[in-house]
């Protein structure tokens, strides 16, 4: 009888683990698909700004403004991206960080110049919030392993910026829509990146009570942070 106890609760204890290694699994590549859609779109543009430029007739104001619009959304955006967390929860919140850079990048698919600038500052948006959330939920579920996973965190957003910047120009040039081709097809990683990050909402929303419990203490004011606006010039020069 003792024999078969243990038995089968070594059984449940290999269960266990395969689920948790799975969870983890599945939240690490969560994790490395949005960091990497934290730089592509960006870093996606200024190859092809003289194609833009050449196709839509905007001067060099205009498209100097198109490469600066998403550090205008990470200074404008990203001191609410706590508020939005506290509210939703983390992983709520950075869904609809996912939600929006997936919409800033579909709408520079389209014709209209107005769209590419409007999509670039969504974008912008989406990637500002991001951010701020990725970095403090890998503190929160890797506290043993903040350093790892900072660095796959990094290494990923770093790695697809650099491919992002090195295929604009074939892309524009092989495909028949040409310069909105390289801008736009990173909506596929950002779907990607969605669909990974949807378990985790759920997840999410299991721990939304302990969460709000543990957030009534003093807000911090991240306008008069000094290590905020460290971090945020830091994301912000990574481009």
């Amino acid at each position: 009888m003792s024999s078969s106890i243990q038995q089968h609760s070594s059984i449940q204890a290999q269960e266990e683990h395969s689920s948790t290694s799975k969870r983890v699994g599945l939240l690490l590549a969560g994790i490395i698909v949005i960091a990497a859609t934290m730089r592509s779109p960006i870093t996606a543009t200024g190859p092809v700004v003289e194609m833009i430029r050449s196709d839509t007739g905007i001067g060099h104001t205009m498209a100097g403004l198109l490469t600066s619009l998403p550090l205008l959304a990470f200074a404008a955006v990203s001191p609410f991206a706590p508020r939005l967390a506290k509210r939703l929860g983390l992983e709520s919140a950075l869904l609809i960080a996912i939600i929006i850079v997936t919409l800033g990048v579909a709408l520079r698919l389209s014709p209209s110049v107005l769209a590419l600038y409007a999509g670039t500052a969504i974008l912008g948006c989406g990637i500002a919030l991001s951010n701020v959330l990725l970095p403090s939920l890998i503190k929160r579920d890797f506290p043993l392993r903040v350093g790892i996973v900072t660095g796959l965190y990094s290494v990923s957003m770093n790695i697809f910026g650099a491919i992002a910047s090195g295929m604009s120009v074939p892309v524009a040039g092989a495909t028949s829509i040409g310069w909105r081709a390289s801008l736009g097809m990173w909506a596929l990683l950002s779907i990607l990146a969605l669909l990974l990050w949807l378990p985790q909402v759920a997840a999410g929303r299991q721990r939304m009570l302990y969460v709000a419990t543990q957030s009534e203490g003093t807000p911090v004011r991240l306008r008069t942070s000094s290590l905020a606006w460290f971090i945020t010039l830091f994301m912000g020069l990574n481009l």
